[in-house]
C-alpha cells in the first residue's frame, strides 16, 4: 500500500470524458456464443432492475487527484482518485455517501464523527448488535440523498469521505461544485469501490476493501486498529481456504440485483466475482459465477426466465435482501419462482437454494458477518451455523484494545 501511495503522488490529472455507463460487448463474430444464445432467448430489460445503481444525473469529466491540502501533516494518506490528503490532527467529523465507508469509520472507532450519509434509514447497522464496542446509531445521521450542497456547508465536516466522481454522478454536481466544497468545506478522500461500469471507473482500478480500509486508517491515525481487524479477516480467509471443498464441488451462483422482479420475469444479474468490496464474500468463498462464460456481462446482464433457465445456476442469491425477513423474502422472491412454469424448473428453485444476499455496501465489520452468512448458505455441510470469526477478538480490535 505504501508503494501504491508513493505512485499516487506522481499520478497525472486525467480529464478524459465519461464514456458509456456500462460496457457492452460488440463482438460481431459469426460463431454463436453463449451470450448470443441466451440473449436471443430472453429480453434485455430496463434500468429499473438495477435499483437506480446505473442512473447518472450528468456525465462530467472524471476527476483525479483533487486534494487541496498541502502535504506534510502528521496524518496523511493517499487514495485514488483523490490523491494525498493530510491533517495536523485526525479529522473529527466526516461525511460518507457510501455505507462501506461508514462501516470503515465505525471499525476505526471514529463513528461518533460520522455526520451524514445517503438514506441513513437503509444503513445495515443491525450487524453491530453483537459488538458491545459499537454504539453507532444510523438514525442520528443526516440524509444527503438530495445532493443539496447547503447540507454540507451547514454540517461543516473536517472530511468528505467519498469519491468526487461518484458525487458528480449521483448528484447534479459538476467540477465547480467539487472545487467549491473542497475550498470552503473539506477535502474529498474516497474511492468508488463497486464495479458498475461507470465511465469514470475506466480511469482507475477498483481497489479492494482492505486497501481502502488501510488508507482511511492511516488518515485517521488508527493503524493499530486496522492491523488488528485485518488479522481477523486473514484468519477467516485462512479458515475458508482450509475448509472449502474442491473447486469442482463448489456451487455456480447467479447474483441477482435486488430490483429483479420474479413476478414479471425480469432479471438483472451482477458478476459475483467482480472486483471491489461489493462481492468480496463470494470471491473469498471461491464460488463459480454463472456469468463467467457470458460475453459482455461485466458488470451487469439482463434476461428473463428462459434466459435464466439457460444459465441454470446451482444457487440464486438476491443482492441487497439480507435485511428482509424470511417471510418477506419468500413472498417477494421465492414463491414467484416456485409458481412460475419456467422458474419452477430452475435447479436452484427445485433444491430450495434461493437465498437472501448481502448488502453491496460493506466495510470490514459488515463483510465479516455477510461472509459468515453466505458461507452457511452456500456450503451448509462445511460451515452450517458455524461462526467464522471470534466476536470477542473483533470487539477488542474495534475498542482499540490491541
Amino acid at each position: 500500500m505504501l508503494a501504491r501511495q508513493q505512485s499516487l503522488r506522481q499520478s497525472s490529472k486525467s480529464l478524459r470524458s465519461f464514456s458509456a455507463m456500462v460496457d457492452r460487448d460488440t463482438n460481431t463474430a459469426t460463431a454463436p456464443t453463449r451470450r448470443r444464445v441466451i440473449r436471443n432467448g430472453g429480453a434485455v430489460v430496463g434500468g429499473g432492475l438495477f435499483s437506480g445503481c446505473l442512473s447518472l444525473n450528468n456525465n462530467p469529466e472524471p476527476i483525479m487527484d483533487t486534494s487541496t491540502n498541502e502535504e506534510g501533516g502528521a496524518y496523511e494518506a493517499c487514495l485514488i482518485p483523490t490523491g494525498c490528503v493530510s491533517f495536523e490532527e485526525p479529522p473529527e467529523t466526516w461525511i460518507a455517501y457510501q455505507y462501506g465507508y461508514g462501516d470503515i469509520g465505525v471499525a476505526l472507532g471514529v463513528g461518533d464523527g460520522y455526520l451524514a450519509t445517503n438514506r441513513p434509514e437503509n444503513y445495515p447497522d443491525e450487524f453491530y448488535d453483537e459488538l458491545p464496542a459499537v454504539s453507532f446509531d444510523a438514525d442520528s445521521l443526516t440524509d444527503i440523498n438530495s445532493g443539496d450542497k447547503e447540507i454540507f456547508f451547514e454540517l461543516s465536516p473536517d472530511l468528505l469521505l467519498m469519491d468526487p466522481n461518484n458525487a458528480m454522478a449521483r448528484f447534479d454536481w459538476d467540477r465547480d461544485d467539487i472545487r467549491e466544497l473542497e475550498s470552503k468545506v473539506a477535502p474529498f478522500f474516497g474511492h468508488f469501490n463497486r464495479r458498475y461500469g461507470y465511465g469514470f471507473q475506466k480511469e482507475y482500478e477498483v481497489l479492494s476493501l482492505m486497501e481502502t480500509f488501510e488508507a482511511v486508517a492511516e488518515l485517521f491515525g488508527e493503524r493499530d486498529r486496522y492491523e488488528a481487524i485485518a488479522a481477523v479477516h486473514n484468519e477467516v480467509e485462512t479458515a475458508l481456504s482450509d475448509q472449502l471443498p474442491p473447486e469442482s464441488e463448489r456451487p455456480e451462483i447467479a447474483l441477482l440485483g435486488g430490483g429483479s422482479d420474479p413476478e414479471s420475469g425480469e432479471f438483472a444479474l451482477l458478476s459475483a466475482l467482480g472486483d471491489g468490496y461489493e462481492t468480496k464474500q463470494y470471491r473469498d468463498l471461491g464460488v463459480k459465477d454463472v456469468l463467467a462464460d457470458v460475453d459482455g456481462a461485466d458488470p451487469w446482464y439482463t434476461t428473463d426466465y428462459e434466459g435464466l433457465l439457460e444459465l441454470d445456476p446451482d444457487a440464486i442469491v438476491i443482492h441487497w435482501t439480507v435485511q428482509m425477513s424470511e417471510d418477506e423474502f419468500a413472498a417477494e422472491f421465492v414463491e414467484p419462482f416456485e409458481d412460475h412454469p419456467v422458474g419452477s424448473e430452475l435447479s436452484a428453485v427445485k433444491e430450495g437454494r434461493v437465498y437472501r444476499g448481502g448488502t453491496a455496501e460493506q466495510g470490514p465489520i459488515i463483510n465479516l458477518f455477510q461472509t459468515e452468512i453466505a458461507a452457511g448458505q452456500l456450503y451448509p455441510d462445511e460451515f452450517g451455523d458455524e461462526e467464522l470469526f471470534d466476536r470477542d477478538e473483533l470487539n477488542e480490535a474495534i475498542e482499540g484494545d490491541v
